[in-house]
């Protein structure tokens, strides 16, 4: 039980390195969170360079802004009709696939078979 504590412990507090090229979630006041591309790799909790993916301009994050945000799959550049295919199944994900979907007006959209 204890080792448990001590590995989630961890876990949760254990910096991530965000490299240049990858994606990640940027926290947004209007659209919870947006997709970013990071420019220069850096530490989460750390200053750093990213793209805004939605407005193509790039800025630096404050390291407050930075250890905010979580890694993103790439695959959520792109809409999806049925969101259990998405790699990354979490709240940023799904909320940037049907901000998608709705702007190409398709607002219809599954999350699988649930009950057989």
């Amino acid at each position: 039980f204890l080792l448990f504590l001590y590995f989630e412990f961890t876990f949760i507090t254990m910096a991530q390195t965000f490299a240049a090229g990858t994606y990640v979630w940027l926290r947004d006041d209007e659209d919870m969170y947006v997709p970013a591309k990071v420019a220069g790799t850096f530490k989460q909790g750390e200053k750093g360079t990213v793209t805004n993916m939605m407005t193509k301009s790039t800025y630096t994050v404050t390291a407050k802004e930075s250890s905010d945000m979580l890694p993103m799959d790439e695959q959520s550049l792109e809409p999806t009709d049925d969101m259990v295919g998405l790699k990354q199944l979490d709240e940023p994900a799904l909320l940037h696939n049907l901000r998608l979907r709705y702007e190409k007006d398709e607002i219809y959209t599954n999350i699988g078979s649930i009950l057989e």
